[in-house]
């Protein structure tokens, strides 16, 4: 059942363009596993298979290309319209609209609430492979989680500890990944993760 939810449904996903059915069904099999194999499902779909499929990867490029799009448009006031059509994106590329979307808040704090109220549109599937996103880009190792003046989080993960809060609170998403997560870089002895509030929505 892993093998064919990993080589065959997952890839198929991203050639039916824009189908919300086709995620949920998917996310009825996904749901009954642990969230540490479904990231790796996640994981090996974002990376193996797009670049094992042409197809797959010509779709990507479309996705990003219109996510950019959306998100150069994206604002308070556009944030439903422009919501449906980044939900409409997630059905097929996921990860992809999510890189685009974390990049961004990252680097735009003011985008952070049109951002989070823009993927009220999401499937549950869509949901878990942005939990999924959020722990990845934490783990990157081209980034500093430390100011090196004076040791102070770095914008970038303020920002992104400010929208994972924010999210967390607004929607029904599964914790248990984000908590191994930071319950395991504080084992490593990476205290600052304690000012990583996933409950930073105040």
């Amino acid at each position: 059942m892993i093998d064919v939810i990993d080589e065959v449904l997952m890839p198929s996903v991203s050639l039916f363009e824009m189908n919300y059915a086709i995620s949920d069904e998917i996310w009825h099999l996904l749901s009954h596993f642990p969230y540490t194999l479904r990231y790796r499902i996640y994981a090996h779909w974002k990376g193996v298979m797009t670049q094992r499929h042409s197809l797959i990867n010509v779709q990507r490029g479309k996705t990003l290309g219109m996510t950019r799009y959306v998100v150069k448009r994206l604002s308070k006031e556009t944030v439903r319209m422009m919501g449906r059509q980044l939900g409409k994106l997630c059905h097929s590329h996921p990860t992809v609209v999510f890189d685009c979307l974390l990049n961004q808040i990252q680097t735009f704090e003011n985008l952070i609430e049109p951002v989070v109220e823009s993927i009220r549109f999401l499937s549950d599937l869509e949901f878990d492979v942005l939990s999924f996103c959020i722990i990845e880009h934490l783990a990157s190792p081209d980034k500093q989680q430390l100011k090196a003046s004076d040791g102070s989080l770095s914008p970038w993960l303020q920002s992104l500890a400010t929208f994972v809060g924010t999210v967390f609170l607004k929607y029904n998403m599964e914790l248990t990944g984000i908590l191994q997560y930071v319950a395991n870089q504080l084992r490593n002895g990476k205290s600052q993760l304690l000012e990583f509030k996933i409950w930073k929505g105040d």
